[in-house]
């Protein structure tokens, strides 16, 4: 999902003059915190408690390259008088608070980059970090319920009804190269699914066969849980 922005959005060049010379430039991207505030308020309710609603900053590029996260040299956020420090993660995801002051206050997040234009902003729906080593079959079933719900939440109506089903789940386990994940239940371990590099994929009609009290176990350490919708 790419976030819809509103309000404006400007690009300011900067350049850095030594002698007369230009030696090095950079560019502002601003956007409004408005157009941000109410799904972050949406996501933050307590029927969400298990997943997270993330903002990242990835390099815009032809849709058959693979996703890069885009250079942010720094950032920050503004309502004209006050301002604050943007962190944007190794990842790329920018941590964005929930206050109803800058929202009031119109506040603008700028981003500064090496290249004009170059940064596109994902939202992306994904099982909260402290979830993860909760991995039982009861629990991964409950992300996925929830993940839908948010889904229909930030969609609202009618959109609830044109948006795509998720039909199951993406996992990124840390260690690079073959993975596996097995199934544990009354004395028994079953493999239910493999693959050749590090990212694992279970359906919805996967997880709804398995023992409700089993316990997954992944090859390497879990380090994220994000939907697959259908196409």
């Amino acid at each position: 999902m790419i976030a819809k922005l509103t309000g404006a959005v400007s690009t300011l060049a900067l350049a850095v003059l030594f002698n007369g010379s230009v030696i090095a430039q950079s560019f502002e991207t601003s956007f409004t915190y408005n157009g941000l505030y109410k799904s972050i308020k949406t996501a933050s309710a307590n029927e969400f408690s298990q997943v997270a609603l993330n903002f990242y900053l990835f390099k815009k590029q032809p849709q058959e390259q693979a996703i890069t996260v885009c250079p942010v040299e720094s950032g920050y956020i503004s309502d004209g008088e006050h301002t604050m420090d943007l962190i944007v993660t190794g990842r790329g995801q920018m941590l964005l608070p929930l206050d109803k002051k800058l929202k009031q206050d119109h506040a603008a997040i700028t981003i500064i980059t090496p290249q004009e234009n170059m940064c596109q902003l994902k939202m992306q729906i994904e099982v909260a970090s402290f979830e993860l080593a909760n991995s039982s079959v009861q629990s991964v079933n409950g992300w996925a319920s929830q993940i839908t719900a948010l889904y229909q939440k930030l969609a609202g109506w009618p959109g609830r009804y044109l948006m795509p089903d998720l039909i199951g789940l993406n996992f990124q386990l840390r260690k690079l190269g073959p993975a596996t994940v097995y199934v544990v239940a009354q004395g028994e371990r079953e493999l239910v699914a493999s693959s050749q590099n590090s990212q694992l994929y279970l359906s919805l009609n996967d997880l709804a066969k398995l023992p409700s009290k089993g316990q997954f176990e992944f090859s390497s350490e879990l380090i994220s849980a994000t939907p697959r919708l259908s196409q």
